[in-house]
This record gives C-alpha cells, structure tokens and sequence, in this order.
C-alpha cells in the first residue's frame, strides 16, 4: 500500500511541475526565461529517477549504470555545445 501513495505523490508532483512549465513558458521572464524550464526539467527527471526506476532503495550497480549512463549524456552534449559554439554568427 505504501508503494502506492509513492507512486502517487511523484505522479502529483510531476503533474504540478508540468503545469510549472507551461505556464513559465507563456511569461516573459528576460534571461530567466532559459533557466526555469531547465531547472523544472532537473527536478522532474530527479522525482523519476528516484520514485519510478526506484534507484533511492537500489543496489549499487543500479547507480553504477545510472552514473555511467549520466556521464555518457555530459559527453554527448558537451561534444553537441562545442559544434554549436564554432559555428559562424554564434554570439554568446
């Protein structure tokens, strides 16, 4: 029974975060406006990590394989924001 009111509470807060976000991106925020969805996007993928693939409880292979599959995520987009940082008219 306990699972279930996990389950539950992650699937509200999800839900409240989605509605964080959509209604973040209908205001003008100036340069804020990049970080909050970014950072909702964060807390959302934590409250899944943590309450669905149940890796708070898990062995420590779990985490082994979610480290590594994290940091092969880092590469892949450190390797995409260079490409994009050297192409022509980039201005930061």
């Amino acid at each position: 029974m306990r699972r279930w009111i996990t389950y539950v509470a992650g699937w509200l807060a999800l839900l409240a975060l989605l509605a964080a976000s959509a209604v973040s991106a209908y205001l003008h925020l100036g340069r804020a406006q990049d970080f909050i969805p970014l950072g909702l996007a964060v807390i959302q993928a934590v409250i899944i990590i943590i309450v669905f693939m149940r890796l708070a409880s898990g062995i420590s292979m779990k985490w082994a394989f979610a480290g590594a599959g994290f940091f092969w995520l880092m590469i892949l987009l450190g390797l995409s924001s260079t490409d994009y940082m050297t192409r022509v008219g980039y201005t930061p």
